[in-house]
């Protein structure tokens, strides 16, 4: 995981029911180190209870290991990001092989529990999407490698994942699934302090790229408003500029906003609720001209609303 331990120390995985433990261990007699978790992994957990077992590790007294009677403490190694080994997924010529291709994306709140129902599975077989986009699958890498999810899929797909890489992952998350090969792929955003999420996908094919994204959600209580508003959303709205500037843009995903007050059913009693704040909702208006179809129209309306909008 890049974590540097000292020497005659190693670390070991356990899967424990749904908890991944890492574990510290001694290998030779004259080193004494006392065995702690460094990492307590639980797929299906939300954003407010991941925060919460967050502060309560960095509230908590830092464990230590004795190196030759030396206490080493190591509170920085446990909250330091765990880096899996890099994904190498497949590329082609990214040319569509027919005039119109269908897209779909569905933020499936945990993939296990759609893939246990086999909802996905259906919705593959009976839409026959050329390509899906999946957002907050609350994987994290090991656990995705370790039950096989990539074999779940038909062999017409090439896949594109990226996953929550904090100690404490099993949120967030986006996957592509795709049966067109790309050009070029990319995995998060080019900003480091946004690429530990898993928060988005990018394919390059011949006439446009793709994004699929699941923006930050700024939390019931708000705690991350500021980061959600004067950070992540400035740096997305650059990244999908610079991309539109060679190609047209295709977006698919969850905003995590609600634009306008018909977006939902009591809009006067939620103006301080996450998603649904002026600052969010005024930077969703603003960049890139977002364009989406509503619940009831099809592409068709879509074009035709357009055009009228333009001529007002």
């Amino acid at each position: 995981h890049g974590v540097q331990l000292p020497q005659g120390v190693i670390a070991e995985q356990v899967l424990v029911g749904k908890t991944l433990v890492t574990l510290f261990k001694k290998v030779s007699d004259n080193t004494q180190v006392k065995d702690f978790p460094i990492s307590q992994q639980d797929n299906g957990q939300d954003e407010k209870e991941v925060s919460k077992q967050e502060q309560t590790l960095k509230n908590a007294s830092s464990p230590t290991l004795k190196i030759k009677g030396k206490a080493v403490n190591m509170k920085q190694t446990i909250l330091a990001p765990m880096k899996a080994p890099e994904m190498k997924y497949k590329v082609g010529d990214g040319k569509l092989c027919k005039s119109s291709i269908k897209i779909a994306s569905w933020n499936v709140n945990g993939l296990r529990a759609v893939l246990n129902r086999k909802d996905l599975q259906r919705y593959i077989e009976e839409a026959q999407p050329d390509i899906l986009c999946l957002n907050e699958t609350k994987f994290d890498q090991f656990r995705w490698e370790q039950e096989g999810i990539a074999n779940i899929f038909p062999a017409e797909y090439s896949q594109y994942w990226t996953f929550c890489k904090s100690p404490l992952s099993g949120y967030a998350g986006v996957c592509v699934l795709s049966k067109i090969k790309p050009i070029s792929y990319q995995l998060e955003l080019d900003t480091e302090k946004h690429s530990l999420e898993g928060r988005t996908v990018t394919l390059e094919f011949e006439t446009f790229y793709l994004v699929s994204c699941y923006v930050p959600y700024s939390g019931q209580q708000l705690v991350r408003l500021k980061y959600r508003t004067e950070e992540w959303d400035i740096d997305f709205r650059k990244y999908l500029r610079l991309l539109n500037n060679k190609k047209p843009v295709v977006l698919c995903g969850d905003m995590n906003v609600s634009h306008r007050e018909i977006d939902l059913a009591y809009p006067e009693k939620s103006q301080r609720l996450g998603g649904f704040t002026a600052q969010e909702r005024f930077n969703f208006t603003k960049p890139v001209s977002y364009t989406h179809l509503r619940a009831h129209e099809t592409p068709e309306h879509l074009v035709c609303r357009l055009l009228l909008e333009k001529k007002k």
